[in-house]
């Protein structure tokens, strides 16, 4: 099970950096009001976020949304783009995501004309936050060429930046080097994955990111194991696994036992792979959110169980197997359904918008003559 890495805040999972393009003394006063009314209001929207209140989380975000446009603030049309995006994508809804991202570097690049010569140093922090995000969307939805070609651009602004932050070039590109590593996995270009997780390993701080080292060392193990090198990838999964039981990460814990599981079986080592698996099916369960994790222990054990003949355990294995597989599938057509929805409204708040736009403009037009006339 190949894992893409995401952090907090920054290329796990979902980052936004909040730097300002102009200083507080352009904005009138109004201004300042309205830029703390919208950090207000997205500040909500992530609370209401974190507590998976949808309906709430929308209405902030549309209202900051409201005021950002109305000011033209790229800044502020940065932040909350980039918050839109978190939430869609945190909700599975990639494809959407992936447009308010875009929808956040048109703003940069807007803002980017006007610089000739070089773009400043803030404003390429955000370049590569941005193609990092919609590396990992393009990922999410297995697109992952796209998303090799974003992640290579913001290698490239790292190394741009390599003399100027030292401390943000750092933090950041091993966590680019995984990801690319994960990406190249997906491909099935295993030796390419491996020379990006070793780069990643060289550059990373292992006391301080213990939780992306779980994942190099798991993912090492999987390219092992696809090259037949079992006892290698037996290895890679120890040290992953004594880091998720030091982190108490029970779905990862999990994972990583189905992987180990799964390479016992290709040595033909039931006797081992059995109590393994078992205990990756027990610690999914646990988990509370572990449903294909579950079902791929079922499968392994119903596999193990029938190369032993005990075909009855092999059969409810394999039963317990298409019942969860049963219930993902209904999870990814609820999942389609709410993605289905917000692109309605996604689609309409466009429309909305469109038609207020030209409202406004007659009501120019309509100014400008009656200027005329009087």
């Amino acid at each position: 099970m190949t894992a893409i890495f995401k952090s907090k805040p920054v290329v796990s999972g979902w980052m936004y950096i909040a730097l300002c393009f102009l200083p507080s003394s352009l904005y009138s006063q109004k201004s300042e009001q309205d830029e703390k009314t919208v950090d207000v209001y997205l500040e909500k929207a992530s609370e209401y976020s974190s507590l998976k209140v949808s309906d709430s989380c929308l209405f902030y975000l549309n209202k900051a949304l409201e005021i950002a446009e109305e000011k033209s603030s790229k800044d502020e049309l940065f932040k909350v783009y980039m918050q839109y995006s978190k939430y869609l994508y945190n909700n599975g809804n990639y494809s959407i995501a992936l447009e308010y991202t875009y929808k956040a570097l048109n703003t940069l690049d807007q803002e980017a004309i006007h610089y000739q010569d070089a773009v400043p140093s803030l404003l390429q922090k955000r370049y590569f936050t941005i193609h990092s995000e919609i590396g990992l969307n393009y990922l999410s939805m297995d697109h992952t060429k796209e998303g090799l070609k974003h992640f290579e651009t913001g290698l490239g602004i790292l190394n741009s930046l390599e003399g100027e932050d030292t401390d943000f070039v750092k933090e950041r590109r091993h966590r680019l080097y995984t990801n690319i590593g994960s990406a190249y996995l997906m491909e099935n270009d295993l030796d390419s994955a491996s020379v990006y997780y070793s780069k990643a390993l060289e550059s990373l701080d292992k006391e301080k990111n213990l939780k992306e080292l779980s994942v190099i060392y798991n993912n090492l193990g999987i390219i092992c194991k696809e090259k037949k090198e079992y006892r290698q990838a037996n290895d890679y999964y120890q040290k992953s696994l004594k880091i998720r039981s030091q982190l108490k990460d029970t779905l990862g814990l999990a994972q990583v036992y189905n992987n180990t599981g799964n390479v016992y079986y290709f040595q033909r080592n039931y006797a081992k792979a059995i109590p393994v698996l078992q205990k990756a099916l027990w610690l999914s369960k646990q988990s509370g959110g572990g449903i294909k994790s579950e079902m791929l222990a079922a499968q392994f054990l119903s596999n193990c169980y029938e190369q032993t003949r005990d075909y009855k355990s092999a059969f409810e294995m394999q039963k317990l197997s298409q019942q969860l597989n049963d219930s993902l599938m209904g999870t990814e057509r609820i999942r389609i359904a709410t993605q289905l929805g917000l692109e309605y409204q996604y689609k309409k708040q466009l429309k909305d918008q469109e038609l207020e736009q030209q409202l406004k403009l007659k009501e120019k037009e309509k100014s400008i003559l009656f200027a005329i006339i009087l």
